[in-house]
């Protein structure tokens, strides 16, 4: 019975306890680089990812597809009890529809101090003919990512 008890708590430990995850990709063919990314609560297959390109952080999500072309984005960063909101437009998304880029530049944005300071962030996209979706990702070691990304 302890043993089941103690397994119950580690398992649960464990899911509150999600985190970015940091990655240095060696595919073969271009330098290597490094990733992070976090996976949403409500669809593992919907990542929140960092990437450093040209020395700006750009974060961005990685989907199975969006919909439409002409989609705009709410952010809400969850800071000591409240929520910190902001609103995207023009957002760009890739040629395969498949990663929708937030923020080219997450260090100059306004949303990167909550970013570093969140305990969860909840991203809602919204798609003019597929409606919008609401994707929650844990922040736990978002800054130590960022500073992963940003020292390539």
């Amino acid at each position: 019975m302890k043993k089941l008890l103690l397994l119950l708590v580690l398992s649960i430990s464990s899911i509150t306890k999600a985190q970015w995850i940091n990655k240095k990709v060696d595919n073969a063919f271009d330098d290597p680089y490094k990733i992070c990314y976090n996976l949403s609560n409500e669809d593992k297959s919907v990542a929140l990812k960092l990437e450093n390109v040209d020395g700006d952080v750009v974060m961005y999500i990685l989907s199975s597809y969006f919909c439409d072309v002409d989609i705009t984005c709410d952010l809400s960063f969850y800071v000591n009890g409240a929520y910190d909101k902001y609103y995207i437009e023009d957002l760009t998304i890739s040629e395969d529809q498949t990663a929708l880029f937030i923020l080219n530049n997450l260090t100059a944005s306004n949303g990167f101090v909550p970013f570093k300071k969140c305990t969860h962030v909840k991203i809602r996209i919204n798609e003019g003919y597929c409606g919008s979706k609401t994707y929650t990702f844990p922040m736990k070691g978002s800054t130590n990512s960022y500073n992963f990304v940003l020292n390539q």
